[in-house]
Formats: C-alpha cells, structure tokens, sequence
C-alpha cells in the first residue's frame, strides 16, 4: 500500500515513454496467442464438440473451421507456434475438445496434461 512509504522513492534509470525494452517479445496483436513465436508452425487439427463449437468458431473465425460434423462439432486447423497459449486455449474447453494432430502435438499435450493430473495441491 502506498501510505506505508516512508522517504523519498527513487526510480533509477527508466526508458523513454512509449520506448520498448530490447528484450520485449515482439508479438502480432491480430494473431492468436498459439500463433506468436518463432518456432516452426505446426498445423493442428482440433476436434470440437457440439456445445463448444459457436464459441470456437466465433473465437478462431470460420476459415480455421476445416470440417462440420453431422452431430454439430466441428473440426478447427490452426497453425501453433506458441505450444503453451495452445494448451491454454484448449483448456478453456475442458473435455469439450481433444487434439487429433499431428500425433507429435497429439502426444505432447497427453503427456502434459498426465503430468498435471499427478501435481498434488
């Protein structure tokens, strides 16, 4: 809280307003955050059930939508760059999506997602 300062408060050294830091991540606003980085993309195909896949679509646009499934789900081709914002997207949908490839992104988040149900709170 700023009324237990006592004294003077110095700053030290500060960039410029409206400078960035040599160290910030560049990042495009108008991709997605699975899309940032400069790592290899690559492409996933994310199965999407009935009850998410308004939401989905609305969020990812309609041309990552590769195919309508008769049961309402549907199924998303998004380029990842940026593994860890990819699984956080997926989380969002619970038991709701599931990552059909490629079976190296496949077995990836398998294994994470393992690894976090075994963590003890």
């Amino acid at each position: 809280r700023i009324d237990r300062i006592i004294g003077e408060v110095a700053l030290g050294d500060q960039p410029a307003p409206g400078t960035v830091p040599a160290a910030a991540p560049k990042s495009n606003p108008s991709r997605a955050p699975w899309e940032q980085g400069d790592g290899t993309p690559l492409s996933a195909v994310v199965l999407v059930d009935a009850a998410h896949a308004p939401w989905a679509e609305r969020h990812v646009g309609s041309e990552a939508v590769t195919d309508r499934l008769s049961d309402g789900a549907i199924t998303l081709g998004l380029q990842v760059r940026n593994r860890d914002a990819f699984r956080s997207f997926l989380m969002g949908f619970l038991n709701g999506a599931e990552v059909m490839g490629p079976p190296e992104l496949r077995n990836e988040t398998i294994t994470w997602l393992r690894t976090k149900a075994q963590v003890k709170l």
